[in-house]
């Protein structure tokens, strides 16, 4: 299953999303009707919701909270900031973040290329979701 069906020109992708300073940061997809997460996913971060319909939940959206304390806010500002990265496919879109100090930084990402891939923060997978 494409995630395409279910972004539309109205679809949103937040990598950088928060309320009030507050961290962590959360990835969000908000999308079309039918649009929903698996509960059960590989993933570092913690799921707040998944159900991507923009139509529900006041516009909620799947969203997923980066680990740690340094993904947003005052404190993410204080240390230098830190590296999002974000793949979208036709199958899923796949973000990962790392602290600015964190030693598990990809070189490619540091020197700002293509990066190897690790356990994603914020998987937004296929089954009811994704691009063509």
């Amino acid at each position: 299953m494409t995630v395409s069906r279910y972004l539309s020109d109205e679809s949103q992708i937040d990598l950088l999303e928060g309320v009030n300073d507050m961290s962590p940061n959360m990835v969000s997809l908000h999308a079309s009707p039918g649009c929903k997460q698996p509960r059960h996913r590989l993933q570092k971060g913690a799921p707040e919701s998944n159900e991507c319909n923009s139509f529900v939940n006041y516009n909620q959206g799947c969203g997923v909270k980066i680990n740690g304390g340094l993904s947003y806010g005052p404190k993410f500002n204080e240390v230098g900031g830190g590296w999002y990265a974000l793949e979208r496919t036709k199958k899923e879109i796949k973000a990962w973040f790392w602290s600015r100090d964190d030693p598990n930084v990809p070189v490619e990402v540091a020197n700002r290329s293509h990066h190897s891939r690790g356990i994603i923060q914020a998987p937004i997978i296929g089954e009811n979701t994704l691009l063509e």
